[in-house]
């Protein structure tokens, strides 16, 4: 026999008993107690309900929060302040007491206030192609004024000397890097202005007794944004500036013979450029923007009188929710849209001329912001829209704390 199963019987049996029995002597005790209430019914007033209130609602801190820069991929110019922008802007450090680490992209940023100052560093990368040079950053910011510095270094000296003849050789990697930040905040705008030195590939230069080569592979420029960001409500911009000259040349000194080569990617740019943003649906703790954002590079350069002008745009959409005071959920796409692109140069006696568009291929990311106490966490994934399942997914992580 089973007894598991007796033991079960036995035990709904018994409960459905005792239940049976309190339903009677419920029903006895209601008998009893109809009579006075009927009696009583006439002279006793209404009862007062109490009035039910709804359970207090975690209150959420809103949108305007910072966040690492695993958000807004999209570079919607609405979006809310990232360490990234924040580093870009320098005076906006300002009041800052946090350590911001990225697993993701390999770089960290501190920063502390004291004296009403606040200093900063970061640590990052080059993003010269075929770089492995570090950059440092190094700034403060006196609350409407920051200043900055990076620096990378990549060089390397070499001699050698045989019988009383010597030789040298010089060597400046990709991605040696020196440039000189400034942001400053002009009440209802705000300026970022950059100005930097960077190889942009490895040079080397030597030195014998018989002839000297000297190989120029570097870029100087400036950039200037302009924004509203201090003031901006219902309609987000920028207009920047960027003028670029990249330098590619050989010159060879050989017995008092000076002869030098300018390659053809020497060239000069100039780029202006126009962010704008705006919210098409707004609530307190929701949104959603739509950007446009747009450059226009122009190429003057030294080879065959070549000449290329470019006008991107890059549509774009960025959304947010703020479920809690702890999770803000957000998601964007863009794609880079080459409106019209021209390029024409003289090569002898022959005349060359190209015109073009194309529309590349969406990018779309989905991230979320977790914080509690003084921990805010920030992971983002995203991938090329028409492309296989995936296949192109890249993923962002930030953490950082703050004091």
């Amino acid at each position: 026999m089973n007894f598991k199963i007796i033991t079960l019987v036995s035990a709904l049996a018994f409960t459905a008993a005792v239940a049976q029995d309190d339903e009677d002597e419920y029903e006895d005790d209601e008998e009893e107690t109809t009579e006075v209430v009927e009696s009583k019914k006439e002279s006793s007033p209404a009862p007062v309900v109490p009035e039910m209130k709804e359970a207090p609602k975690a209150e959420a801190k809103g949108l305007d929060v910072l966040h690492g820069n695993a958000y807004n991929l999209v570079g919607n110019e609405g979006g809310a302040a990232t360490i990234g922008s924040n580093m870009a802007s320098l005076y906006k450090m300002a009041g800052s007491n946090l350590i911001y680490i990225e697993p993701s992209g390999e770089q960290g940023v501190l920063a502390l206030t004291m004296g009403g100052i606040t200093f900063f560093g970061g640590l990052s990368n080059s993003d010269v192609e075929d770089s492995d040079v570090g950059i440092l950053t190094l700034g403060a910011s006196l609350g409407a004024m920051g200043f900055g510095i990076d620096l990378g270094i990549d060089k390397n000296w070499h001699s050698e000397e045989l019988n009383n003849n010597e030789a040298s050789t010089s060597t400046y990697g990709a991605g040696d890097i020196l440039a000189l930040k400034f942001g400053m905040n002009f009440g209802a705008l705000d300026l970022a202005a950059n100005l930097f030195w960077i190889n942009f590939a490895d040079e080397e230069d030597t030195e014998t007794p018989a002839q000297e080569i000297t190989n120029d592979r570097w870029d100087i420029g400036l950039n200037v944004t302009v924004s509203n960001s201090p003031i901006a409500k219902n309609i987000f911009w920028s207009a920047g500036l960027g003028i670029m000259k990249q330098v590619s040349t050989t010159e060879t000194e050989n017995a008092g013979a000076n002869t030098e080569v300018t390659h053809d990617n020497d060239y000069l740019m100039i780029q202006p450029s126009f962010n704008v943003a705006f919210p098409i649906f707004s609530t307190e703790n929701s949104q959603v923007l739509a950007g446009l954002n747009s450059r226009l590079p122009v190429r003057f350069y030294d080879v065959n009188d070549r000449f290329t002008m470019e006008l991107f745009t890059s549509p774009n959409v960025l959304a947010e929710i703020v479920l809690n005071e702890n999770w803000i959920l957000s998601a964007g796409a863009t794609y880079e849209w080459c409106v019209f692109g021209h390029s024409g140069e003289e090569q002898g006696t022959t005349d060359i001329s190209d015109n073009y568009m194309k529309t590349s291929h969406t990018m779309a990311n989905a991230g979320v912001r977790f914080n509690y106490k003084n921990l805010i966490v920030e992971a983002t994934v995203a991938d090329a829209l028409g492309s296989a399942a995936w296949a192109g997914l890249v993923g962002q992580l930030g953490l950082f704390l703050t004091f």
